[in-house]
């Protein structure tokens, strides 16, 4: 392997990281955060900085995966991907029951939605994930110790 080869890899794969991760919501960050949109957007309200936190929360995450193919670690972070939007969805929707009050013509009214079935299924969605990332470990780290016995040991 020459030298070119050795820098040529892991740019390749920043390069691949740096691209998946703006795909995976990285452009909404460019947008927000270029002088020119600002232009004509308000100034960010508690909910819009908190969203904007959070997605740059999940771009770095994704960028960490892509970054460190071929490890554990990529199953490790798309495991705490998966718990922290667990936790989230619960937390930012109230546990599946949203209420706000309105005024139409002069007169209070309040609008409840439950919509806890449908918050349950993204749960278990996410269940699934976590639960095939977890086993996916495992089946990595158990290949690896494998190769590992067949380096050492050939019967």
């Amino acid at each position: 392997m020459d030298k070119g080869e050795t820098v040529e890899k892991p740019f390749r794969r920043v390069v691949r990281a740096l691209l998946w991760s703006l795909l995976m919501g990285g452009e909404i960050l460019l947008l927000y955060f270029l002088p020119s949109f600002r232009l004509y957007v308000t100034s960010p309200s508690p909910i819009e900085d908190a969203f904007l936190q959070l997605l740059s929360l999940f771009v770095v995450i994704e960028f960490l995966i892509r970054l460190t193919e071929g490890t554990v670690i990529p199953y490790i972070l798309s495991s705490a991907r998966a718990s922290i939007m667990i936790y989230l969805l619960y937390q930012l929707t109230g546990g599946g029951v949203y209420t706000s009050s309105l005024v139409v013509r002069g007169v209070p009214v309040e609008v409840t939605f439950q919509f806890r079935s449908v918050l349950d299924a993204f749960t278990l969605l996410l269940l699934l994930d976590l639960s095939k990332n977890v086993l996916g470990a495992i089946s990595f780290l158990h290949e690896k110790v494998e190769e590992q016995l067949k380096t050492e040991a050939p019967f």
